[in-house]
């Protein structure tokens, strides 16, 4: 599980987004809360059009940044609404990822100034996500592992 404070539907966030996404699908999957400060839920105020444009980006990410396309079988999004004190309404959105089929490996791409790459989850829990070397992932991809 990956939680995130907030994110919005900038490039930035979506490099982000498709490095935790492709690396989860890399290894046993998993699911990314976007509106957690640390293991506390803050939530995030989210319009109609925010939800709508969050939406398309994380299409966007599993069409266009993943490679191959990640199937929509592999992800699901949804807002869960939270009511924190007096506050209004807010969100936490919950991305879930499964993961691909043995021997299937997702790459991102397409986000600028950044090199084609392989992530997996190094185990599970925050922050373990790792960069495969190019060396290792050509290994991989081939199917020949150590």
């Amino acid at each position: 599980m990956e939680m995130i404070e907030g994110a919005g539907t900038d490039p930035k966030d979506a490099a982000v987004l498709a490095v935790l996404i492709s690396a989860m699908a890399n290894t046993e999957g998993g699911t990314i809360l976007i509106g957690m400060k640390g293991r506390l839920v803050a939530g995030v105020r989210l319009s109609m059009k925010e939800k709508d444009d969050f939406s398309v980006m994380v299409d966007i990410i599993a069409t266009r940044l993943i490679s191959p396309k990640l199937n929509v079988s592999l992800l699901s999004m949804d807002f869960v609404s939270v009511r924190l004190r007096d506050e209004d309404d807010k969100y936490i959105i919950r991305i879930k990822v499964k993961p691909g089929s043995v021997g299937q490996y997702f790459l991102i791409h397409n986000i600028p100034d950044t090199e084609p790459a392989l992530y997996v989850r190094k185990r599970k829990g925050p922050n373990h996500t790792k960069q495969i070397p190019a060396d290792e992932a050509l290994k991989l991809i081939n199917g020949r592992r150590n």
